[in-house]
């Protein structure tokens, strides 16, 4: 609530500022981005960019998704559903987002480690209906918009001995004319932490699920490798001479 009503007054100082002029300046084909980075220990760079890469797992890292589904004929592709975080909505309603849920058509390139990146395209209500499959545009459909372009990549390094580093940027392209009020509440520090902490707290959430799972398996594999041992040395020494 606090969130929201900092950016109420954000909006309004930056409308307030723009109104004594006739013609407000607009900025066009306008992107920007956002970047954030973690360390992940004890997880091999291949696992985590094979777990990463699954969509249908998206979900679990990203609490404001709604769903991303998979096109089966085309497993780069996929639709993606996301609920605009409660702090977030008046700058998102200020760039001509009214709907609380976003939709937009994904294209996945992934050849392989250290870097994934996807493109996609927001499609409007006329042009999602038109293409229904799978039930995936029936979700998109109502609530997408044509021109806004996110995309984004995500890259693992190495950084030691078990050890790597985990780089997330997203990034967002206004192909419109914008406001420059508008443009400024998209930057401004609030807005901007905001996106950050969300994706902060998305990759925090994948490495604890990852590293917990690949920590299971090496453990499970250790103890049948034991067990397999165990069992051929007790053959060895039942065998007669």
């Amino acid at each position: 609530m606090a969130l929201a009503l900092a950016l109420h007054r954000h909006l309004a100082l930056h409308r307030c500022v723009a109104a004594p002029s006739r013609s407000v300046r607009t900025i066009r084909m306008w992107s920007g981005q956002t970047k954030a980075e973690l360390e992940i220990t004890d997880v091999p760079i291949a696992t985590l960019y094979a777990e990463y890469s699954d969509l249908t797992r998206m979900t679990e890292w990203s609490p404001s998704l709604e769903s991303v589904v998979v096109d089966p004929e085309h497993p780069t592709r996929s639709v993606w559903v996301m609920r605009v975080p409660r702090g977030l909505r008046v700058a998102s309603q200020a760039v001509g987002y009214p709907s609380p849920e976003i939709a937009w058509e994904a294209e996945l390139d992934a050849p392989g480690p250290p870097a994934m990146s996807w493109t996609s395209v927001i499609r409007d209500e006329d042009e999602a209906a038109d293409d229904v499959k799978d039930g995936a545009e029936t979700a998109a459909a109502g609530v997408s918009r044509v021109g806004f372009v996110p995309s984004g990549c995500v890259a693992f390094r190495p950084s030691g001995p078990g050890r790597s580093i985990m780089t997330l940027t997203l990034s967002y392209s206004l192909p419109d004319p914008v406001a420059w009020w508008m443009l400024a509440l998209i930057q401004s520090s609030l807005v901007q932490g905001i996106v950050r902490n969300r994706m902060e707290a998305g990759m925090q959430r994948f490495a604890r699920t990852i590293r917990a799972e690949h920590i299971e398996r090496v453990r499970t594999a250790t103890q049948s490798t034991k067990m397999d041992a165990d069992a051929a040395g007790k053959m060895a020494r039942t065998e007669p001479p």
